[in-house]
């Protein structure tokens, strides 16, 4: 973990468990993250996303560089505020790291999660020790973004997850279209509604 500067970082903890949420918030200080942001459901996160350059004190653009979610929440819980992240146009950065939590942890709630675009998933009971290891699995292995008509999200093909046959759509580079960065974008010679983006990772850039 000294290998990082969590101390230029933004994390937002969305948890409705108010001693869960004191916990994480307290361990998240711990690992000296710059600014921790904590919402008890959904709705609440959603509002504050949406409004966040307005707030008095916050700088213009600066937004957070990753979301820790609980799954179960009410009225919107985790799904739905990943989906409003992903898909909406008034999402503030549709290309941050989500880290979804829950008790729940068996292979639906995984998949839904996945589907909808989540970076990575995180049972409870948690430690210390799992939620670094997470946290450091989002900055030191990003995975490249993925558009289709149906889809925007991190690459879904992890084989610890298992293959599907939707995911195994289109495997060469030559026929989808990659974006490295705003100037560099790399087009198939057919037309395609695929896209991958593998942009520079300025999250470990940010964090040093």
């Amino acid at each position: 973990m000294a290998v990082y500067n969590f101390e230029r970082l933004n994390i937002f903890l969305i948890e409705d468990n108010r001693y869960i949420r004191d916990t994480l918030e307290n361990l998240l200080r711990v690992l000296r993250f710059g600014r921790v942001v904590t919402a008890s459901d959904g709705a609440e996160a959603i509002n504050y996303l949406r409004t966040m350059d307005a707030a008095p004190g916050m700088s213009k653009g600066i937004g957070m560089d990753i979301i820790i979610s609980d799954f179960l929440m009410s009225p919107i819980n985790g799904l739905l505020l990943l989906r409003w992240l992903r898909s909406s146009k008034e999402s503030p950065n549709r290309f941050v790291p989500f880290i979804m939590l829950s008790g729940a942890a068996d292979n639906e709630y995984v998949r839904s999660s996945r589907d909808l675009g989540a970076s990575e998933f995180l049972a409870k009971p948690f430690s210390p020790a799992s939620i670094s290891r997470h946290i450091l699995k989002v900055i030191d292995y990003p995975r490249q973004f993925v558009a289709t008509q149906k889809y925007f999200g991190p690459d879904r093909r992890r084989r610890d997850l298992g293959p599907t046959a939707e995911e195994q759509r289109l495997k060469n580079d030559k026929d989808v279209a990659i974006v490295y960065s705003a100037d560099k974008v790399v087009k198939p010679s057919i037309p395609t509604d695929v896209w991958y983006f593998r942009l520079p990772n300025s999250l470990k850039e940010k964090a040093g």
